[in-house]
């Protein structure tokens, strides 16, 4: 029996000669690698951290940049993150990255943190053997499927995964099924203009919601109440003055005190990540399998 866990993964290293003894099968070769623990920052990568960590595993390799034909992003779907991946990866590759697909596994099974990089090696593996390039899913607009493209998630397994006769296999899909499901609605508390944008403080913070002030990570943004003309906010909670942002400088409806503002892609980051921090309690939670 085989278990499939969201947040687990398991890579099997032999050395050539070994596996060649013993007849096994072979999914791919490990070439070289490259590594930067630069302790830039927790969360927050350098793009000459992972510039140097590129040139490392090419020059360890031998492999030049037009003998790459896939790569596969750490694309978190964070603004820090995947802007300065994207950069690392124009400056390495220039020209040639427009010739090279590249995705990200994490849109379909969230991050897995410290097994990423075994988990990802592994989807590699199966992407050469079975010559078919894992997809990004919901990646122009999450809001436009409330329900993530799980068929191709699921034809991946169903297609190129072997069991033997006395195996199951059994998915726990965990946060990747309700990560883009869940919306946090809070109400504006207050609207305060300065010079370059506006503010719109609503009633929750990063104790209801740690992923944008934490990663700077993006949510869609809605007013469900007003329909007036756009202008810029920065939408912002009451916690902290310094860090307690969801998004900077975002076109709403022109919005006023009472209104409903809905962020979006808030499942996996929510309820479960809340906290009771300056004596806030817990926001309530609802459940539909129809909206």
């Amino acid at each position: 029996m085989v278990f499939l866990f969201c947040r687990a993964g398991v890579l099997v290293l032999e050395s050539l000669e070994h596996a060649q003894l013993r007849k096994a099968r072979i999914y791919s070769e490990i070439l070289g690698y490259g590594l930067s623990c630069d302790a830039y920052h927790m969360t927050q990568p350098s793009e000459k951290g992972v510039v140097k960590s590129l040139e490392q595993a090419l020059k360890l390799t031998g492999v030049s940049v037009d003998q790459i034909d896939y790569i596969s992003a750490h694309g978190t779907g964070t603004q820090q993150n995947d802007r300065v991946e994207c950069a690392a990866l124009h400056r390495v590759f220039g020209e040639q990255l427009k010739q090279i697909p590249c995705s990200s596994i994490k849109s379909m099974l969230g991050h897995t943190m410290g097994a990423a990089a075994a988990l990802e090696a592994a989807a590699c593996c199966m992407a050469i053997q079975s010559e078919t390039l894992p997809p990004t899913i919901n990646y122009e607009n999450p809001d436009e499927e409330l329900i993530p493209d799980f068929k191709s998630f699921f034809d991946v397994f169903e297609n190129f995964l072997e069991p033997r006769p006395s195996q199951e296999i059994h998915f726990e899909i965990g946060r990747a099924i309700v990560g883009q499901c869940g919306t946090l609605i809070s109400k504006v508390l207050f609207v305060k203009e300065g010079v370059n944008t506006n503010f719109a403080i609503i009633d929750a913070g990063m104790t209801e919601l740690i992923r944008p002030a934490l990663y700077q990570a993006y949510h869609k943004i809605e007013n469900l109440t007003s329909t007036g003309t756009a202008k810029r906010y920065d939408v912002v909670g009451p916690i902290c003055e310094s860090s307690d942002t969801f998004a900077k400088f975002i076109l709403l409806p022109e919005t006023n005190r009472g209104d409903l503002i809905a962020i979006r892609s808030t499942g996996a980051y929510g309820e479960v990540m809340s906290s009771g921090y300056n004596l806030r309690s817990s926001v309530k939670a609802y459940f539909s399998d129809s909206i």
